[in-house]
């Protein structure tokens, strides 16, 4: 979608400049001018943008806690809360969704499970809540309960 978008914008220059030199000379240099100016701020933007620097995080530094379940029509909504004890803000988790089976005085066995990616600004030391949807099989028994289990994790670089 983002390349789509710098090619309509790219189409859009092009076209202006055609039409402005069709104008004249003076029109066509202010436009160039103009377009030239945008292009070197969005360029020193992009370049100087710390937030956009990306890097991979520890996973057992973020911790997720369930703190309710419900079914709608989609799926089952898992609701919790996320914390960073990480040194860098979180940009974005892929969390795995675990239905569990737990009969008693047994193991739990996994019913279902899900990768879910999430992106969520997460400050260092800070928490925030979260709710996602898993698509729940149909034919499995109901889950005794679910877990959040985060997979991956990308903090923002310095």
């Amino acid at each position: 979608m983002r390349y789509l978008l710098v090619l309509a914008v790219v189409t859009a220059v092009v076209i202006l400049l055609w039409g402005s030199w069709q104008a004249g000379r003076r029109p066509f240099y202010l436009v160039l001018a103009g377009v030239g100016a945008a292009s070197a701020v969005m360029l020193i933007s992009f370049l100087f943008t710390d937030q956009e620097r990306l890097l991979p995080g520890d996973p057992a530094s973020v911790t997720v806690t369930v703190t309710g379940v419900s079914q709608m029509e989609t799926g089952v909504r898992v609701s919790g809360e996320i914390s960073n004890r990480g040194g860098h803000a979180i940009a974005h988790v892929v969390l795995d969704t675990v239905a569990l089976s737990c009969p008693p005085a047994k193991a739990c066995e996994t019913l279902h499970e899900e990768r879910i990616p999430v992106s969520i600004h997460v400050p260092a030391g800070g928490r925030y809540p979260l709710a996602v949807v898993a698509d729940r099989d149909r034919g499995m028994p109901p889950p005794d309960r679910w877990e959040l289990r985060v997979r991956e994790v990308q903090v923002y670089g310095e």
